[in-house]
């Protein structure tokens, strides 16, 4: 059986540091290793610039980006697989935009959904 257990409380100077917050945010805040205001501010409201990480730190990025773009120059269709979650919609809204954006049209979207997993 799977064990369940109360987060810590917020220390005093932390909740002192914080104090602009509704004490919700203060603790999902926190709980994310946020601890000053100046850090709470850039977490909130991040400047897309300089405050985002670079995408293509993560593995296969720049593979994927290429594969991409040859499609496009290519005319190839593309399907965008996504699963019907908080991640996988906006996933699939993001790349449908894109597409749009740049005029390409041979795409589809495929969004999997909990009865395509279990029935």
């Amino acid at each position: 059986m799977k064990r369940y257990e109360v987060r810590q409380n917020i220390p005093d100077e932390v909740s002192k540091n914080l104090a602009k917050y509704p004490e919700l945010i203060q603790k999902l805040l926190f709980y994310r290793g946020i601890s000053d205001g100046e850090s709470a501010e850039r977490f909130l409201n991040p400047n897309f610039e300089t405050d985002l990480h670079n995408p293509f730190l993560l593995p296969n990025m720049q593979e994927a980006v290429e594969r991409i773009l040859f499609a496009i120059k290519e005319n190839q269709k593309i399907t965008i697989y996504s699963d019907y979650d908080a991640d996988g919609i906006p996933a699939a809204v993001a790349l449908n935009d894109f597409f749009r954006k740049v005029g390409f049209e041979n795409f589809d979207v495929f969004l999997r959904t909990f009865a395509d997993i279990f029935c």
